[in-house]
């Protein structure tokens, strides 16, 4: 019997930590359009967007701190980003990001930064001999 209520309870652990991994990851992405109207939550947002062809600002003293402006993919509303972290390498105008924070109206707060890796690789050229 103390077999049985065991294995129940190891079966409903597992089952709620399934259920708050799924539930954690399955954010829904937002456009800038989105973020902009008010249709969405301004709190723990998921973002995705294209850099702005703006200026990137980028400091390193006191704080790492990351600026940038954003637009929707087809559209032409834009929002400004605000990223405390290391700049990633393939951040730059016209790359795709997807992020992770707060918008308070005016800035987008991110929490979480990712790049869009280059989606056109061309392996080196052999010269004919």
């Amino acid at each position: 019997m103390r077999f049985y209520i065991s294995l129940v309870i190891v079966v409903i652990a597992v089952g709620l930590l399934v259920y708050s991994g799924i539930d954690a990851s399955a954010k829904k992405v937002v456009t800038v359009s989105e973020l902009i109207g008010g249709h969405e939550p301004r709190g723990n947002i998921r973002l995705a967007a294209r850099v702005t062809d703006e200026k990137i600002r980028y400091q390193t003293e006191p704080g790492f701190l990351l600026q940038f402006s954003v637009k929707d993919m087809a559209g032409s509303d834009a929002v400004s980003v605000s990223y405390h972290g290391i700049m990633p390498d393939t951040l730059q105008a016209g790359r795709d990001v997807i992020m992770e924070g707060d918008y308070d109206g005016q800035t987008f707060t991110a929490a979480t930064l990712m790049t869009q890796c280059p989606s056109k690789y061309r392996p080196p050229q052999v010269p004919n001999t």
